[in-house]
């Protein structure tokens, strides 16, 4: 994993621990952002099926997010569960990490980190 996945990944992680109020500590955090070197994608992205890709996220999980989601996972936030939550935001990392986006979302998120911070409105759109 080089250092922009991490960091990408840590953000994510964060975020979700931040959103649901979960406490989670830097360490945590850091063990949440851990994935094995198992589930590599051998064929181009547009020519893998969602459901393949989503097999292959699985493989990527450490022990600890295995452990994670067995004791945890189960927890209702919102209208999912937090395992759910870690499913998705694996499969969505997985996505960003295969396209080759890690440092382009990483710049936008700086862009609209500044913006906020400057109190220039954000949104959707472009």
């Amino acid at each position: 994993m080089d250092l922009l996945e991490f960091e990408i990944r840590y953000r994510s992680f964060d975020g979700l621990s931040r959103k649901f109020n979960l406490g989670r500590t830097t360490e945590e955090i850091c063990a949440m952002c851990q994935i094995s070197s198992k589930g590599r994608l051998e064929k181009k992205l547009t020519d893998t099926d969602p459901n393949e890709l989503k097999e292959l996220t699985l493989e990527t999980y450490s022990d600890y997010k295995l452990s994670f989601i067995e004791q945890q996972g189960t927890k209702t936030l919102g209208d999912y569960s937090l395992a759910e939550y870690v499913h998705r935001t694996e499969y969505e990392l997985k996505v960003i990490k295969e396209m080759g986006f890690n440092s382009y979302l990483l710049v936008v998120a700086d862009f609209i980190n500044w913006a906020k911070n400057n109190q220039i409105p954000v949104g959707p759109g472009r």
